[in-house]
């Protein structure tokens, strides 16, 4: 898309969902959602992303992480 830098990680882990420590279920998020706000202090909305679980045959197997980062314009 213009003026964005889109990235997809995709990992065929036992998903979100099969972690069997609650304590690092959302480890990762939390580590990702203080990264933005960092990110963000500099430029509103400069950093989005949206986690979605990979399902086959209702089974979850994976994880698929689309970021999209803002890019500015440079000044030459």
């Amino acid at each position: 898309k213009h003026n964005k830098l889109e990235i997809t990680i995709e990992d065929n882990g036992v998903g979100r969902g099969q972690i069997i420590n609650n304590d690092n279920k959302f480890h990762a998020s939390n580590i990702i959602n203080e990264r933005i706000k960092i990110w963000d202090i500099e430029d509103k909305g400069s950093v989005q992303y949206h986690i979605e679980d990979k399902i086959d045959q209702g089974q979850k197997q994976g994880t698929i992480v689309h970021i999209s980062i803002k890019i500015k314009k440079a000044i030459l």
